[in-house]
């Protein structure tokens, strides 16, 4: 959780223990229909959750927010600005209205977070 920038923070989670927790479990979680395991909703929760116990580390990081939109993409144009797609399902949302959780398009939080839950390596100064 040591990371000073969303970009750091994406590309050290993306990779351990995102995809590798997609690896680990195999199946159709492995695969790009993945969300036909009933895991996948679980996981995508613990990631969501890591992101947000992240940004409230610092409120600098509340609207960090960077890196490419497409995987393996080496151009960085991820935006505030981005709309989130919905397939019709719901109007489009763009990206920095979903940043904060407590906003009036979420409205949610994580109790361990809220009780001031730390990871080991966590300074007590951040």
């Amino acid at each position: 959780m040591r990371y000073d920038n969303y970009l750091e923070f994406w590309n050290n989670t993306e990779l351990h223990p995102h995809d590798n927790f997609h690896r680990a479990v195999g199946g159709d979680l492995r695969r790009q229909y993945s969300p036909n395991e009933p895991l996948f909703f679980l996981h995508h929760a613990q990631i969501d959750r890591l992101w947000t116990i992240w940004q409230g580390r610092n409120e600098t990081r509340l609207h960090d927010y960077a890196g490419n939109t497409v995987q393996n993409a080496t151009v960085n144009t991820a935006s505030l600005n981005d709309q989130m797609l919905t397939l019709g399902f719901a109007p489009a949302v763009g990206v920095g209205s979903l940043m904060d959780t407590l906003s009036n398009e979420l409205c949610y939080t994580y109790d361990d977070f809220a009780d001031g839950w730390k990871y080991d390596d966590d300074d007590d100064d951040n």
